[in-house]
C-alpha cells in the first residue's frame, strides 16, 4: 500500500475505531488531510500509522474528531521528521499518547503540540528513540492530569532539560527511566520541585554518562517516592553526590545498585 484516498472512509460516520488500521504497511509514506473528516465519533487511533515510511503529517488529520481519547503509538516507528503543532488541536477528550512519536526521526517538537489535551494522563515513551535534542519549556504545561512520565525521553540525544519541564504536572507519580540513556550533562535543581506525588523515579538517570553532579534539592519535593532502583547506575561521569539528596524521602524502600558502576564517584557523604 503506498497511498490512501480522501474519501476511504467517507461514509462512515459512525466508525470509533481505527486502531492498527494501517499498521505495518511499511510503503506508505504519506496520508491525505481529509482521510478522518467525517469520522466524528472516532475515539482510538492506537498504532494506527504504526511502523509506515510516513515522513510528514497534515496539521489537519485529526481535527474533525473531538471524541478522540487514544493516540497509543499511533506513529511509532514511523520516518517522521517533524510534527505541526495543531495535530492535536481538536482532540480535547485525548488521555493516551503512549508511544505516539517512539522510535521515529523527530528532532524537535512544537511547544504546543500538546497544548490542547487537558485530559492526557499518559506520555510513557511518547518520545522514546527519537532524534530529539531539546525539550520547548511549555510542552506539558496544559497537561495538569498527566501521571506517567516514564521512558518518555529515553534513548534520545537530549543534552539538556528545561527547569519548568514538569512545573503544572502535579498529579505525577512516574518518573522511571524518564531519561534514561540520554547524554544529559547537567540537570535543574527545581526540575521536580512541583511533582509532590511521585512514587517511582527507577532507573530515572541510568546510563547518563554525561552527568557529572546532582543538585542537593531534587528530590527535595517529592516525599511519596518508595523506588529509586539503579536511579544513576551508569552514571560513569558522576564524581559526587550531595549530602542531603535523599533527606525529604523518607518512603523510599529500595535503592538497589541506585549508583552501580558509577566509577568517578570517589566517595559518599
Amino acid at each position: 500500500l503506498q497511498s490512501i484516498p480522501e474519501d476511504l472512509f467517507a461514509n462512515n460516520p459512525q466508525a470509533t475505531d481505527f486502531s492498527y488500521c494501517f499498521s505495518s504497511c511499511t510503503s506508505l509514506q504519506s496520508v491525505p488531510e481529509g482521510l478522518f473528516a467525517n469520522n466524528p465519533q472516532a475515539t482510538n487511533f492506537r498504532d494506527c500509522f504504526n511502523k509506515t515510511l510516513l515522513q510528514s503529517v497534515p496539521e489537519g488529520l485529526f481535527a474533525n474528531n473531538p471524541q478522540a481519547t487514544d493516540f497509543w503509538g499511533c506513529f511509532s516507528g514511523t520516518s517522521l521528521q517533524s510534527v505541526p503543532e495543531g495535530l492535536f488541536a481538536h482532540n480535547p477528550q485525548a488521555t493516551d499518547f503512549y508511544h505516539c512519536f517512539s522510535g521515529t526521526s523527530l528532532q524537535s517538537v512544537p511547544e504546543g503540540l500538546f497544548a490542547h489535551n487537558p485530559q492526557a494522563t499518559n506520555f510513557s515513551y511518547c518520545l522514546y528513540k527519537t532524534s530529539l535534542q531539546s525539550v520547548p519549556e511549555g510542552l506539558f504545561a496544559n497537561n495538569t492530569q498527566a501521571m506517567n512520565f516514564s521512558y518518555c525521553f529515553s534513548g534520545t540525544p537530549l543534552q539538556s532539560v528545561p527547569e519548568s519541564l514538569f512545573a503544572n504536572n502535579t498529579q505525577v507519580t512516574n518518573f522511571s527511566y524518564c531519561f534514561f540513556g540520554t547524554p544529559l550533562q547537567s540537570v535543574p535543581e527545581s526540575l521536580f520541585a512541583n511533582n509532590t506525588q511521585v512514587t517511582n523515579f527507577k532507573e530515572c538517570f541510568k546510563d547518563c554518562t554525561s552527568l557529572e553532579s546532582v543538585p542537593t534539592g531534587l528530590f527535595a519535593n517529592s516525599p511519596q517516592v518508595k523506588d529509586f532502583t539503579y536511579c544513576f547506575e551508569g552514571c560513569t561521569a558522576l564524581q559526587s553526590v550531595p549530602e542531603g539528596l535523599f533527606t525529604n524521602n523518607t518512603q523510599v524502600t529500595n535503592f538497589k545498585e541506585c549508583f552501580k558502576d558509577c566509577t568517578s564517584l570517589e566517595s559518599v557523604p
